[in-house]
């Protein structure tokens, strides 16, 4: 069997045109077909850009090696250089009005009891041309409870960035963003060893396709 193919209403976008468009409808032999978009938000994963420079300077944080991965070893915070930094800049293709997330993957590094927590706290700040650099940040953090306390066990934290916490001055596309990982003292039992970051990533809300990033 063969079909005719419709052809649909041409549809041209600006550089950055919100994809969100209202559903519209085609002539085709003498009847209206309804088309409908959906739903055009999607997501992009960013990895930032740790400052690996100034790891090596304070020579304080330990890389280490689990088989074939490789993370940064964290104790508790005290006022030791035991911290990472990262950087990006927020995707023209993000919507302008999603908070963002950061996430970081982790493992313990040595066995653990299960009900024992262990915390990291996320500093974070923007800047961009035509404003003076912060020296204050946004502090954010995530306490997770040991569940299986199996050496190298892996665990997921998530922070969030409010967007709009210093309105009007919210984060917007092409911004600098700027980020300080470090481990904190948890409410809990505390874990006995440390905490080993394997990998982090940004996620952001897009409404836009006009270019890669």
């Amino acid at each position: 069997m063969e079909y005719e193919p419709i052809k649909l209403e041409k549809r041209l976008f600006t550089s950055e045109e919100d994809l969100s468009f209202s559903p519209f409808e085609v002539d085709y032999k003498n009847k209206l077909i309804r088309i409908k978009p959906g739903n055009p938000l999607g997501a992009l994963t960013l990895r930032a850009e740790v400052n690996v420079d100034e790891i090596k300077k304070q020579a304080t944080v330990d890389q280490v090696q689990v088989g074939v991965f490789f993370g940064y070893s964290l104790p508790i915070y005290a006022a030791d250089n035991e911290e990472l930094y990262f950087r990006e800049n927020v995707p023209g293709r993000w919507d302008g009005k999603s908070n963002i997330t950061f996430h970081v993957l982790c493992c313990l590094a040595s066995a653990e009891t299960a009900g024992e927590t262990f915390k990291f706290q996320l500093s974070w700040e923007k800047t961009s041309e035509t404003e003076v650099v912060p020296v204050t940040t946004h502090d954010i953090t995530d306490e997770v409870i040991v569940v299986d306390g199996t050496q190298y066990a892996t665990y997921e934290m998530s922070f969030t960035l409010d967007y709009d916490v210093d309105t009007p001055d919210n984060v917007e596309a092409h911004d600098l963003l700027a980020c300080r990982l470090r481990r904190v003292a948890s409410t809990g039992d505390e874990v006995d060893g440390e905490v080993i970051v394997l990998d982090w990533h940004t996620h952001y809300v897009v409404n836009k396709v006009f270019r890669a990033v």
